[in-house]
């Protein structure tokens, strides 16, 4: 009998436009009056035969998130689709010959990729200091992970893989379009 490995098949895309407000990026200094009043992210699901899903965001600078959002079901939908997801360096490789600049997708959310860089960081017997995204990017995820506690410092999730969780409610609340393609 053949395991998931070999049978497991890239079957959708699910891209929603999530928009927060630029007020997040300036921290109570005042908004420039040529500042875009917001900032989109296409964040993608990316379904599965097998029910396992896999997540990735881009981000839409200046307004531009609606063009991110479909550039990614324009472009990346039809070479995904019908791929193993487990092949995801050939997959990668294959966008990248397609188009040289693969701004528009990441591998992971940026909030994951603090976490991420957060367990490597205490993985190690000098990590001490610890980089990760502005504030405002530190969204989508439950209880707020990456906040700093009242002794000055991070602690790592506790929960199974990275020990986060996606918060649907929180996304749901921040969508403004769900763009969806299939190949069922």
């Amino acid at each position: 009998m053949p395991s998931i490995a070999d049978t497991i098949r890239i079957t959708g895309l699910t891209t929603r436009r999530l928009r927060l407000s630029s007020d997040l990026w300036f921290e109570g200094r005042t908004t420039p009056d040529s500042a875009v009043p917001w900032f989109e992210f296409p964040f993608t699901v990316v379904e599965t035969n097998e029910g396992v899903e896999g997540y990735t965001m881009g981000y839409g600078p200046l307004g531009q998130g609606r063009a991110s959002a479909y550039h990614i079901h324009d472009v990346y939908h039809h070479d995904l689709a019908g791929r193993n997801p487990l092949h995801h360096e050939a997959i990668w490789q294959d966008l990248r010959r397609k188009q040289r600049h693969l701004y528009s997708m990441a591998e992971t959310t940026w909030a994951d990729l603090d976490v991420a860089n957060l367990h490597v960081a205490c993985s190690t017997e000098s990590g001490r200091f610890l980089e990760s995204h502005h504030s405002m990017f530190r969204f989508g995820l439950k209880d707020d992970p990456l906040a700093v506690k009242p002794d000055g410092c991070q602690h790592l999730p506790d929960g199974p893989g990275l020990g986060v969780e996606i918060d649907w409610d929180w996304i749901e609340d921040h969508t403004v379009e769900t763009i969806k393609g299939s190949t069922l």
